[in-house]
Protein backbone atom coordinates (compact mmCIF):
# COMPACT_ATOMS: atom_id res chain seq x y z
CA UNK A 1 0.00 0.00 0.00
CA UNK A 2 1.42 3.36 -1.00
CA UNK A 3 2.05 6.10 1.51
CA UNK A 4 -0.50 8.37 -0.21
CA UNK A 5 -3.21 5.73 0.01
CA UNK A 6 -2.36 5.04 3.66
CA UNK A 7 -2.56 8.77 4.41
CA UNK A 8 -5.90 8.98 2.64
CA UNK A 9 -7.31 6.15 4.75
CA UNK A 10 -6.04 7.74 7.96
CA UNK A 11 -7.62 11.08 7.03
CA UNK A 12 -10.90 9.40 6.14
CA UNK A 13 -10.98 7.54 9.44
CA UNK A 14 -10.15 10.76 11.35
CA UNK A 15 -12.93 12.59 9.53
CA UNK A 16 -15.41 9.85 10.40
CA UNK A 17 -14.36 9.94 14.06
CA UNK A 18 -14.72 13.74 14.18
CA UNK A 19 -18.15 13.54 12.58
CA UNK A 20 -19.20 10.85 15.05
CA UNK A 21 -17.98 12.97 17.97
CA UNK A 22 -19.90 16.04 16.76
CA UNK A 23 -23.00 13.97 16.14
CA UNK A 24 -22.73 12.42 19.61
CA UNK A 25 -22.44 15.84 21.24
CA UNK A 26 -25.42 17.12 19.26
CA UNK A 27 -27.41 14.01 20.14
CA UNK A 28 -26.68 14.40 23.85
CA UNK A 29 -27.75 18.05 23.73
CA UNK A 30 -31.01 17.06 22.07
CA UNK A 31 -31.60 14.44 24.75
CA UNK A 32 -31.16 16.98 27.58
CA UNK A 33 -33.79 19.22 29.16
CA UNK A 34 -34.28 22.63 30.67
CA UNK A 35 -33.30 23.28 34.27
CA UNK A 36 -35.06 26.14 36.08
CA UNK A 37 -33.34 27.49 39.18
CA UNK A 38 -33.91 30.65 41.21
CA UNK A 39 -32.25 32.67 43.95
CA UNK A 40 -33.83 33.13 47.36
CA UNK A 41 -36.47 35.86 46.88
CA UNK A 42 -35.74 39.41 47.97
CA UNK A 43 -38.77 40.36 50.11
CA UNK A 44 -39.39 43.56 52.06
CA UNK A 45 -38.99 42.68 55.72
CA UNK A 46 -41.85 45.04 56.56
CA UNK A 47 -44.70 46.88 54.85
CA UNK A 48 -45.50 50.43 55.95
CA UNK A 49 -49.30 50.24 56.09
CA UNK A 50 -49.84 54.02 56.16
CA UNK A 51 -48.20 54.15 52.70
CA UNK A 52 -49.70 50.91 51.38
CA UNK A 53 -50.38 52.35 47.91
CA UNK A 54 -46.70 52.92 47.06
CA UNK A 55 -46.07 49.16 46.84
CA UNK A 56 -48.44 48.88 43.88
CA UNK A 57 -46.76 51.61 41.82
CA UNK A 58 -43.83 50.35 39.72
CA UNK A 59 -43.02 53.89 38.53
CA UNK A 60 -42.15 55.41 41.91
CA UNK A 61 -38.41 56.00 42.37
CA UNK A 62 -37.56 53.69 39.48
CA UNK A 63 -39.55 50.85 40.99
CA UNK A 64 -37.74 50.63 44.33
CA UNK A 65 -40.93 49.97 46.31
CA UNK A 66 -41.39 46.44 44.96
CA UNK A 67 -42.49 44.01 47.65
CA UNK A 68 -40.58 41.07 46.22
CA UNK A 69 -38.03 40.33 43.51
CA UNK A 70 -37.08 36.91 42.12
CA UNK A 71 -34.31 35.97 39.68
CA UNK A 72 -34.87 32.85 37.55
CA UNK A 73 -32.27 31.08 35.37
CA UNK A 74 -32.41 28.24 32.89
CA UNK A 75 -29.18 26.33 33.49
CA UNK A 76 -30.22 23.40 31.27
CA UNK A 77 -29.52 22.79 27.59
CA UNK A 78 -33.10 23.03 26.31
CA UNK A 79 -35.74 25.77 26.75
CA UNK A 80 -37.94 25.92 29.82
CA UNK A 81 -41.49 26.35 28.52
CA UNK A 82 -44.89 27.33 29.91
CA UNK A 83 -43.27 29.39 32.66
CA UNK A 84 -45.59 31.39 34.92
CA UNK A 85 -45.43 33.02 38.34
CA UNK A 86 -48.16 34.39 40.62
CA UNK A 87 -48.44 35.29 44.31
CA UNK A 88 -50.81 35.85 47.20
CA UNK A 89 -50.80 37.32 50.70
CA UNK A 90 -53.38 35.20 52.57
CA UNK A 91 -56.10 37.35 54.08
CA UNK A 92 -55.17 40.42 52.03
CA UNK A 93 -54.43 39.54 48.39
CA UNK A 94 -55.84 36.53 46.51
CA UNK A 95 -53.76 34.64 43.96
CA UNK A 96 -52.84 37.09 41.23
CA UNK A 97 -53.22 36.45 37.50
CA UNK A 98 -50.05 34.52 36.52
CA UNK A 99 -47.35 36.42 34.66
CA UNK A 100 -46.40 34.02 31.87
CA UNK A 101 -43.56 33.46 29.40
CA UNK A 102 -43.78 30.98 26.53
CA UNK A 103 -40.18 29.93 27.08
CA UNK A 104 -36.87 30.73 28.77
CA UNK A 105 -33.99 29.74 26.45
CA UNK A 106 -30.92 27.90 27.81
CA UNK A 107 -28.57 30.23 29.67
CA UNK A 108 -31.13 33.05 29.96
CA UNK A 109 -32.14 34.93 33.12
CA UNK A 110 -35.57 36.36 33.96
CA UNK A 111 -36.17 38.91 36.73
CA UNK A 112 -39.65 39.36 38.20
CA UNK A 113 -40.62 42.20 40.54
CA UNK A 114 -43.97 42.14 42.34
CA UNK A 115 -45.99 45.30 43.05
CA UNK A 116 -49.02 44.19 45.09
CA UNK A 117 -52.15 46.33 45.39
CA UNK A 118 -52.93 46.03 49.08
CA UNK A 119 -56.50 46.70 50.21
CA UNK A 120 -57.27 49.75 52.35
CA UNK A 121 -58.03 47.49 55.30
CA UNK A 122 -54.29 47.18 56.02
CA UNK A 123 -54.55 50.69 57.51
CA UNK A 124 -56.61 49.15 60.32
CA UNK A 125 -53.50 47.33 61.54
CA UNK A 126 -52.33 49.04 64.74
CA UNK A 127 -49.37 46.86 65.76
CA UNK A 128 -46.73 44.71 64.08
CA UNK A 129 -48.56 41.83 62.40
CA UNK A 130 -46.69 38.83 60.95
CA UNK A 131 -47.78 37.70 57.48
CA UNK A 132 -46.48 35.65 54.58
CA UNK A 133 -45.96 36.09 50.86
CA UNK A 134 -46.59 32.92 48.84
CA UNK A 135 -45.19 32.74 45.31
CA UNK A 136 -46.34 29.97 42.97
CA UNK A 137 -44.01 28.97 40.11
CA UNK A 138 -44.99 26.67 37.25
CA UNK A 139 -42.81 25.46 34.38
CA UNK A 140 -42.09 22.65 31.94
CA UNK A 141 -38.48 21.51 31.60
CA UNK A 142 -39.14 18.87 28.94
CA UNK A 143 -40.11 16.11 31.32
CA UNK A 144 -43.65 15.23 32.29
CA UNK A 145 -45.77 16.35 34.07
CA UNK A 146 -45.32 20.11 34.50
CA UNK A 147 -43.58 21.27 37.65
CA UNK A 148 -45.03 23.51 40.36
CA UNK A 149 -43.44 24.97 43.46
CA UNK A 150 -44.67 27.43 46.10
CA UNK A 151 -42.09 29.63 47.85
CA UNK A 152 -43.08 31.17 51.19
CA UNK A 153 -41.38 34.19 52.74
CA UNK A 154 -42.42 35.87 55.99
CA UNK A 155 -42.73 39.64 56.48
CA UNK A 156 -44.39 42.06 58.90
CA UNK A 157 -47.13 44.64 58.47
CA UNK A 158 -46.18 47.70 60.52
CA UNK A 159 -48.88 49.47 62.52
CA UNK A 160 -50.48 52.37 60.64
CA UNK A 161 -48.71 54.88 62.93
CA UNK A 162 -45.29 53.22 62.74
CA UNK A 163 -42.43 53.67 60.31
CA UNK A 164 -39.30 51.64 59.67
CA UNK A 165 -36.65 54.03 58.41
CA UNK A 166 -34.93 51.54 56.16
CA UNK A 167 -35.96 48.29 54.53
CA UNK A 168 -32.55 47.52 53.03
CA UNK A 169 -30.65 44.37 54.05
CA UNK A 170 -27.99 44.94 56.71
CA UNK A 171 -25.16 44.16 54.28
CA UNK A 172 -26.33 46.99 51.99
CA UNK A 173 -26.29 49.72 54.66
CA UNK A 174 -23.37 52.00 53.83
CA UNK A 175 -24.39 55.66 54.07
CA UNK A 176 -26.79 57.80 56.12
CA UNK A 177 -29.18 57.75 53.17
CA UNK A 178 -29.28 53.94 53.30
CA UNK A 179 -30.43 54.19 56.91
CA UNK A 180 -33.25 56.56 55.97
CA UNK A 181 -34.50 55.36 52.59
CA UNK A 182 -38.13 55.48 53.73
CA UNK A 183 -38.01 59.10 54.89
CA UNK A 184 -39.86 60.22 51.73
CA UNK A 185 -42.91 58.34 53.01
CA UNK A 186 -43.26 60.62 56.04
CA UNK A 187 -45.52 62.99 54.13
CA UNK A 188 -48.20 60.28 54.10
CA UNK A 189 -47.74 59.12 57.66
CA UNK A 190 -50.04 61.32 59.80
CA UNK A 191 -53.60 60.00 59.73
CA UNK A 192 -56.80 61.02 61.59
CA UNK A 193 -56.28 57.96 63.79
CA UNK A 194 -52.76 58.90 64.81
CA UNK A 195 -52.72 58.85 68.65
CA UNK A 196 -51.10 62.28 68.78
CA UNK A 197 -53.74 63.75 66.47
CA UNK A 198 -56.53 62.06 68.45
CA UNK A 199 -55.23 63.36 71.79
CA UNK A 200 -54.77 66.87 70.40
CA UNK A 201 -58.32 66.88 69.01
CA UNK A 202 -59.68 65.67 72.37
CA UNK A 203 -57.80 68.42 74.19
CA UNK A 204 -59.13 71.11 71.85
CA UNK A 205 -62.66 69.67 72.18
CA UNK A 206 -62.44 69.87 75.98
CA UNK A 207 -61.19 73.48 75.85
CA UNK A 208 -64.07 74.47 73.56
CA UNK A 209 -66.70 72.89 75.74
CA UNK A 210 -67.29 69.68 73.81
CA UNK A 211 -67.26 70.83 70.19
CA UNK A 212 -64.46 71.47 67.72
CA UNK A 213 -64.96 74.84 66.08
CA UNK A 214 -63.96 75.51 62.51
CA UNK A 215 -60.83 77.50 61.89
CA UNK A 216 -62.89 80.41 60.61
CA UNK A 217 -64.81 80.61 63.89
CA UNK A 218 -61.70 81.17 65.97
CA UNK A 219 -60.88 84.81 66.80
CA UNK A 220 -57.97 86.34 68.56
CA UNK A 221 -58.55 88.77 71.39
CA UNK A 222 -57.90 92.40 70.52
Amino acid sequence: MSDMRRLGIILAVASLLASATLFGAWFLRQQGQGQLVWDKPTVKKSIQTFAYKVYGNSRLQNGRYFMSKMVFRNTGNKPVTDFSVSYQVPGYIDWTTPEALAQIPPGHTVIKCFYPEFPMKVTQIKNDTPSVLETRIRWNDGSSPMHEDVVREEFVFRGVNEIEWTDLPTNELVTWFDLNVNSDLLAAMVTPNDPVVTEFAAAITAKLGGAIAGAGALTMPS
